[in-house]
């Protein structure tokens, strides 16, 4: 249950992790709207064209992509208040790159990709907190693909349990398991073992 409307819990996000200024945010305020998705349900679907920034306010949500034979190959879990990728680096040619579910009912923000480039590069709070996120998002791509390539799957599986706290109990196992590049079978032996 929220305490906090969504749009107020983004401007107390940004307040506190940002310093967005009460008149940025009369600038950023106009361009949200408020979005509720059901549990299993799709944000966003590959190939799909979709041109929104995305913040979760409540829920949990997976990136996954699709292999050459229909595997999901989950890359991403985002859960509580958290920005979700930005959206250059989940569209390629106007395209969505990858899938977005709701693995539990969602409530974001969401606003029009177009519009917040502008401000970015006319307020300098905005710049600041787009330059952030990107960040954030590029230290997890190149950490994500060290373990991958690296670390054994005991490993993987101790820093997802570092990384996703409590989430190995509020997901479907299989999704573990195809985030960490492993079997079912082998995390529930993994998972047994440790």
């Amino acid at each position: 249950m929220l305490l906090m409307d969504p749009i107020d819990s983004f401007k107390k996000y940004l307040t506190e992790n940002f310093s967005i200024s009460e008149t940025t945010w009369a600038l950023i305020h106009p361009l949200l709207k408020e979005k509720r998705i059901n549990k299993n349900t799709f944000i966003v679907e590959e190939n799909q064209t979709y041109s929104k920034e995305l913040f979760l306010v409540s829920g949990i949500v997976r990136l996954f992509y699709l292999d050459s034979d229909g595997n999901e190959i989950n890359i991403a879990f985002y859960r509580g208040i958290e920005i979700l990728p930005p959206y250059f680096t989940r569209n390629l040619n106007g395209k969505h790159s990858c899938h977005i579910e709701a693995l539990s009912d969602v409530v974001l923000v969401e606003f029009e990709a177009e519009s917040f480039s502008k401000l970015i590069r006319s307020n300098a709070e905005v710049q600041h907190f787009a330059t952030q996120a990107v960040e954030k998002e590029l230290r997890y791509k190149v950490e994500r693909e060290k373990l991958y390539l690296s670390q054994n799957a005991q490993t993987r599986l101790a820093d997802f349990r570092s990384r996703y706290k409590g989430l190995e109990n509020e997901i479907p196992h299989y999704h573990i398991a195809s985030y960490l590049g492993i079997s079912p079978v082998s995390l529930s032996r993994l998972r047994k073992d440790s």
